[in-house]
């Protein structure tokens, strides 16, 4: 069904992706320049994006219109403030009230992808990155189904992504500030799979070996206090979130073959990274990028705990963690060109990269959530 929509579809997403690649790696164009006109055009395709009548975006429009014929205090008080998503489906409220359904996923894309850009480029003036290497991380970044998440399910990614910025600014730039943890709690009531990411966040902060024990112990008692005065202040939401999370985590109404496949070839590729990686860390470089890249292995363990539910397995192992190996990846990709593999020693880490990337490409374009990708119906 929509073959021909689809395949127009998937097709221009890749020829967009493959010529800001090669953009990236044959011109001398600024990095950040690039990535910003590539930002436009993945919101433009978000702005054409036509989901399907089963997609998640779908009944989301029908949400959005539905709240758009109350005023602003009988949406709040019934069907807002004690939800456990509030914020989300604030959003919905004011923007079906624009009455343009589309700038949803255009938002949505331009919050997330701001954010992984941000992360690149700021990894990328940190440690003197080559546009190469940026280019084989955003290729990898955009061959799997994260971008379909981001236009489709909205809330999560949205979730994630701002948790993700948050800590970056937190652990890499140590720049944390009061808005961070605004935005921390804004992610929360955005999707019940915040509430988690926060929870693996915090807990790679409590590991950090680099803090003295003294500072760990006053590190928990302070997260403990706020967690407390959190769960006391907004008792019904918390539990309308937990429920939700664990309806998201375990009801697993999507569960497809292909998709697993996909999972397992990226957490296979971070696998391989974190091997890379830990080498070059050996050498002196990347320090600062330590607890990052530990939110991205805790990451994978859980994807890899709960493979056998789909949910937990795909947005932990095959998104979350990408989002937090950005760095890492970056970093490993400069350091390591040339070298042969630490565990493949017939080729270096930038050629398995490209190679798995192309394969999960192919996947995700014919058979992965990609496949789904249409601007207009016939």
């Amino acid at each position: 069904m929509f073959l021909f929509e689809r395949v127009f579809g998937f097709g221009m997403y890749m020829i967009v992706l493959g010529m800001v690649c090669l953009f990236l790696s044959k011109t001398k164009v600024p990095c950040k320049t690039t990535l910003r006109v590539y930002l436009l055009c993945l919101c433009i395709m978000a702005f054409f994006y036509k989901p399907y009548i089963t997609a998640d975006l779908y009944r989301t429009y029908g949400t959005m219109e539905f709240f758009s014929t109350m005023d602003f205090e009988l949406f709040w008080n019934n069907f807002a403030l004690d939800s456990g998503i509030p914020v989300a489906r604030l959003l919905y409220w004011f923007v079906g009230k624009i009455g343009i359904n589309a700038l949803l996923p255009t938002f949505a894309t331009f919050v997330c992808y701001s954010i992984t850009f941000y992360i690149i480029n700021k990894t990328r003036e940190m440690y003197d990155i080559s546009n190469k290497s940026v280019a084989c991380v955003l290729f990898f970044i955009m061959s799997t189904s994260i971008y379909i998440s981001v236009i489709g399910g909205i809330r999560m990614m949205l979730a994630l992504c701002l948790i993700g910025f948050c800590f970056f600014r937190q652990t890499v730039e140590k720049k944390f500030r009061f808005y961070d943890v605004l935005l921390y709690m804004m992610a929360v009531f955005i999707h019940a799979m915040g509430f988690v990411a926060v929870g693996v966040c915090v807990v790679v902060a409590l590991l950090d070996s680099n803090k003295s024990f003294a500072r760990r112990v006053a590190y928990t008692v302070v997260a403990l206090l706020l967690g407390l005065v959190f769960v006391t202040r907004f008792n019904d939401a918390v539990s309308k979130m937990i429920e939700k999370f664990l309806d998201y985590a375990l009801g697993d109404r999507h569960s497809d073959p292909w998709e697993y496949i996909m999972g397992f070839l990226i957490i296979a590729v971070l696998l391989l990274l974190f091997r890379e990686y830990r080498c070059v860390r050996l050498e002196g470089t990347g320090q600062e990028l330590k607890n990052f890249n530990s939110a991205a292995i805790w990451c994978v363990v859980i994807a890899l705990c709960f493979f056998f539910e789909f949910s937990i397995f795909y947005r932990f192992g095959g998104q979350l963690a990408v989002l937090f190996a950005i760095p890492s990846l970056m970093i490993t990709l400069e350091k390591t060109r040339g070298r042969p593999s630490v565990i493949i020693r017939n080729f270096d880490f930038r050629s398995i990269l490209m190679l798995m990337s192309v394969v999960i490409a192919v996947i995700s374009c014919t058979r992965g959530s990609l496949s789904s990708l249409k601007f207009f119906e016939l």
